[in-house]
């Protein structure tokens, strides 16, 4: 991961990971392999992954759904919803109001 992304954009995950730590309550065996599998498995000297059991698996997974809702859904989702308000603000200027409303 660290060929792939920046040192900024490691350290943002990095503290993304710890708040889904700290929202879902993941305990310290679950937060290790989470943390091994996306930020040491290309370390020097590591040979391989850890082995995962299926509910290891499964709160890897569900980190990694988050991880990628709030890199990617969200913030797009976000900067859409800015431009539709950019766009009414600024077109806003050419509508007439009702009568009887304020300006």
């Amino acid at each position: 991961m660290q060929g792939s992304i920046g040192p900024q954009a490691r350290l943002e995950l990095f503290d993304e990971l710890a708040n889904i730590r700290r929202l879902a309550e993941l305990d310290d065996d679950a937060y290790e392999l989470v943390r091994k599998v996306l930020f040491d498995f290309d370390e020097p000297g590591r040979g391989s992954l850890p082995a995962v059991d299926a509910f290891h698996a499964g709160v890897l997974l569900e980190v990694l759904k988050d991880l990628l809702y709030q890199a990617y859904v969200r913030r797009g989702r976000l900067q859409q919803a800015m431009m539709v308000r950019r766009y009414f603000a600024e077109d806003s200027a050419n509508v007439t109001p009702l009568p009887g409303t304020r300006p």
